[in-house]
């Protein structure tokens, strides 16, 4: 909850800067805006194939036909499990949503924050304008700057401390079952089961790169950048601050990842990483039935 909170009363607001910086701002944010819609539709549409697929294809009363496959006592009709599956259905999909959204959001949104750390690091010693900024101006700029960096810095660590061991949980899973899947693909005869196990996997991967390791990748380069941000704002030229402006220089080397269990980064390498992984597990699994069956 603190990280809500954080967001809401701590992050800057694109608002207090100029005509440029807010139309950046609200580019980020429409873009931030079509991810959400195309993950929902995208969820929606697969989340509707998955679950009444089996029904409307087969119409027959059975349990494989349920939203999940179950015993379905004598005393309880079909339609009455049907229906009270959506119970814990509507769980599941509701936490995955949060979870996908909540992530998607945090790293995009600290993206933002380290934008417009950037601009104002940028202009420390002068506006857009290059008018001059008085002494005392500059002090407080160097210290708003410092302070805000560091709550960033705060920031990506309680996110690492609230998600990473369930990011590690997260990706384990997404490796095994995607692997099973196109595991199952190459044994299938069926068209319609092998579409079945590709869309899966597919979406899998979707949500995976468009929620998880784009956002955490785009959200490392961008503090990499603060770096070069602070040489072009030519400290150098004015030495009663150099002291100031390297406190800030050498935190901009600390390193700004979505971490996962302490071990990895997420980040667009991870993610190839991980597909690459799920193939060679597949392909070995195949390896070993072909074997078997020889």
């Amino acid at each position: 909850m603190s990280l809500l909170t954080d967001t809401e009363e701590r992050f800057w607001k694109a608002a207090d800067y100029n005509l440029e910086i807010i139309e950046d701002y609200a580019k980020a944010m429409n873009t931030l805006r079509k991810k959400y819609l195309y993950y929902v539709s995208i969820f929606f549409i697969a989340a509707v194939f998955h679950v009444y697929g089996r029904i409307l294809e087969d119409g027959r009363k059975i349990p494989v036909n349920l939203l999940f496959r179950a015993y379905i006592p004598e005393s309880i009709s079909f339609w009455t499990m049907f229906l009270w599956e959506h119970i814990p259905l509507a769980g599941v999909m509701l936490s995955q949503t949060a979870m996908d959204v909540l992530i998607l959001c945090l790293n995009s949104l600290t993206v933002i924050q380290f934008k417009l750390l950037r601009h104002e690091v940028e202009n420390l010693f002068g506006d857009a304008n290059g008018d001059s900024v008085s002494e005392i101006d500059i002090k407080e700029r160097i210290k708003r700057c410092n302070n805000h960096h560091t709550f960033l810095l705060y920031f990506r660590t309680t996110a690492n401390n609230t998600f990473s061991t369930m990011m590690f949980v997260y990706i384990g899973v997404i490796v095994l079952l995607s692997s099973i899947e196109i595991y199952l693909t190459f044994l299938t005869d069926s068209i319609e089961e092998m579409s079945k196990f590709v869309l899966s996997t597919v979406y899998t991967f979707f949500v995976f790169f468009i929620c998880y390791c784009y956002p955490a990748q785009e959200l490392t380069t961008e503090a990499e950048n603060l770096a070069e941000s602070v040489y072009a704002c030519e400290w150098y030229n004015f030495p009663e601050f150099q002291k100031d402006v390297l406190i800030l220089l050498g935190k901009s080397r600390i390193k700004v990842a979505f971490n996962m269990g302490g071990i990895l980064d997420l980040n667009l390498e991870t993610g190839m990483a991980a597909v690459k992984a799920i193939l060679s597990y597949s392909m070995f699994l195949r390896t070993m039935t072909l074997l078997e069956g020889s």
